[in-house]
């Protein structure tokens, strides 16, 4: 065949080139995911939250393995067309590479009726629903008031959370208004995440079944670090993914119409593994993803 496969630190490539060695490639074999700037590592609580960190005695819940999740992005500003989601492109990534199905992303408008039934339905059928956005101080800011109408809990200010925010707005020079007293709620089964970047902690609110909703601001620069450090070594925790391996291969100089006609039909919708092709500008990926069965089987 004229095509060689030349393995890079990432990809695959698939194109009609000499093979050249390279100092320093990998096998070739399934690697997992590397972690990335959203996928996380083991990282202690930053040092100035130690003290103002609502730490309740919840019951423990039942230790669901994380194998599904769905995300919500919350504010009229996306659904208008004013700000594009790129949050939801970020953790859907971050989640798959760690082998979590992501069913769906969904934009949604500050509409508390909508917002509230999207956490209801998400609870009710993936293991861990996402949201970023709609914690800020304002009326419209209305995520923490829908989780608390899905799952029937009374939001009511934490006193931690107050002073917090409280000595937050003091090495400001200012008071905190009225307002911001909404960031300062917690419900019964929320522990909030610390927030080092901003005035809006996120909440984790734990299910009697074990599913997880998880609350993060919408600006990037605060809602990454949140994630990265605090979220996802919880979310380890109660076995993330499926150990799911992947491998990408980068093609050139070929159509996507013949490259599913060598990987053939029967492979193309296949169960696992799963292959798919996508069509960039300069060239084609196609992404293989396989899991062990029996071991996935064993776990859950």
């Amino acid at each position: 065949s004229p095509f060689v496969c030349r393995t890079s630190s990432r990809y695959h490539r698939l194109s009609r080139i000499r093979p050249r060695s390279r100092r320093g490639q990998d096998s070739g074999a399934p690697q997992p995911a590397r972690a990335g700037p959203l996928l996380g590592r083991d990282a202690a609580t930053p040092r100035s939250y130690s003290r103002r960190v609502t730490t309740r005695q919840h019951p423990p819940p039942h230790l669901r393995p994380i194998r599904t999740a769905e995300l919500l992005a919350v504010g009229s500003e996306l659904t208008a067309g004013e700000t594009r989601d790129t949050n939801g492109g970020e953790l859907a990534r971050a989640l798959s590479l760690q082998g979590v199905s992501v069913r769906r992303i969904i934009a949604l408008p500050d509409d508390l009726a909508l917002v509230t039934a999207s956490f209801a339905e998400a609870l009710a059928t993936v293991d861990v629903v996402v949201s970023t956005g709609g914690l800020g101080p304002t009326p419209d800011d209305l995520t923490r008031e829908a989780v608390s109408a899905a799952i029937g809990e009374a939001p009511e200010v934490d006193a931690d959370q107050q002073a917090w925010l409280r000595d937050l707005f003091a090495r400001r020079g200012m008071a905190l208004p009225a307002l911001n007293l909404k960031q300062a709620w917690l419900i019964p089964s929320a522990t909030a995440i610390p927030n080092p970047n901003g005035t809006a902690p996120g909440w984790w609110v734990d299910r009697p079944d074990g599913r997880v909703a998880i609350l993060l601001p919408g600006p990037p620069r605060e809602m990454r670090p949140m994630w990265r450090d605090w979220v996802v070594p919880r979310l380890r925790e109660r076995g993330l993914g499926d150990g799911r391996l992947f491998r990408t291969l980068r093609t050139y100089g070929i159509g996507e119409s013949r490259v599913a006609e060598l990987l053939g039909e029967p492979m193309l919708r296949a169960a696992n593994p799963v292959v798919a092709t996508y069509a960039r500008a300069d060239w084609l990926d196609a992404r293989i993803s396989t899991v062990d069965e029996r071991d996935a089987g064993g776990r859950g």
